[in-house]
């Protein structure tokens, strides 16, 4: 199977779970489905590096962990280099997502699922929960996040709070 032919059946599966998953328990749960798959596909990269002879993710503070992880991922070559930028803030720390292997996903899927409803800032993130993920394992930080621009596989941005 060439990595396209995989590609196009992971987003079938990915596609599938999120519509499966909303119809059965409402678009407002989507996030907490998110956060579980998010926490299993961390460790499976932080499985995978460690396989490959990388080290562990780690960091100082919760923007170098969440960097750390992004560049995990491009080392994995799961993401592009410089796929993430995290920057500092008074409120905690904003996140620009420059590309994104799930922007089909989110254009198609989520946007079609919540914005009936839903302001974009209430949509969910696959790789802010990911990032939110990383710094809860590595730094026990707790915290949430809000989507500022939802521009999928363009740039996307997210607010995160810690509490």
């Amino acid at each position: 199977m060439t990595e396209l032919n995989t590609r196009i059946l992971l987003d079938g599966w990915l596609d599938g779970a999120i519509r499966s998953y909303a119809y059965m328990m409402g678009a407002d749960s989507i996030k907490n489905f998110l956060k579980a798959a998010a926490e299993v596909t961390y460790n499976r990269l932080q499985d995978e590096a460690q396989a490959q002879g990388l080290p562990p993710v780690r960091g100082a503070s919760i923007a170098e962990v969440m960097q750390n992880a992004s560049k995990m991922e491009a080392s994995l070559g799961v993401m592009e280099e410089n796929n993430l930028e995290v920057t500092e803030n008074g409120d905690g720390l904003t996140l620009v997502h420059i590309g994104c292997p799930y922007a089909h996903v989110c254009s198609d899927i989520l946007s079609d699922l919540v914005k009936s409803t839903k302001s974009q800032s209430t949509y969910p993130c696959l790789r802010t929960e990911i990032y939110m993920v990383a710094a809860a394992l590595e730094t026990s930080s707790k915290g949430k996040y809000f989507l500022k621009q939802f521009a999928p596989g363009e740039k996307c941005t997210a607010q995160v709070e810690f509490i």
